[in-house]
């Protein structure tokens, strides 16, 4: 004999899996849970930020370095992981976007430690913005202050 939906319904609220919404906390929890050992960030979550970093709109990728550095302050092993984003984020086209990412690895500074590969990307963004500036310099010496700025 086939059971009908309403007997398999009873059957989910008796074991407890399905909650009629009568009774308060009828579908709470049975166990308990330590706090210590739950993950908020759930590995798929970082998905966001990968898109947010990736975003067509500079504003956007703004928000999502911003983000980044908020967590990251607050958990050192999550600065290490987003590491490599951050210095990515040194050769967007948009020049705020570029001095976000360099002002959340200052603040970061204290939980990370540069790779090879990352220090050398860090200084040619560097070097070559250096060399512009020496340019601007040159050509335009009544603007120095504006260029010191």
């Amino acid at each position: 004999r086939k059971r009908t939906a309403h007997e398999r319904a009873k059957e989910l609220f008796a074991s407890g899996e399905f909650s009629s919404g009568r009774k308060w906390a009828d579908d709470a929890p049975k166990e308990k849970l330590d706090t210590n050992t739950v993950n908020l960030i759930a590995s798929g979550a970082c998905g966001a930020f990968v898109h947010g970093l990736e975003d067509e709109m500079f504003e956007v990728r703004i928000a999502a370095v911003e983000a980044l550095c908020q967590l990251a302050r607050s958990s050192p092993s999550f600065a290490e992981k987003c590491l490599d984003f951050l210095v990515d984020m040194f050769n967007d086209e948009i020049e705020e976007v570029r001095l976000q990412s360099i002002h959340v690895l200052r603040e970061i500074s204290t939980h990370i430690t540069l790779r090879e590969d990352q220090l050398d990307t860090v200084l040619a963004v560097l070097e070559l913005a250096l060399l512009e500036l020496l340019k601007n310099l040159n050509k335009y010496p009544t603007d120095r202050n504006s260029v010191w700025k």
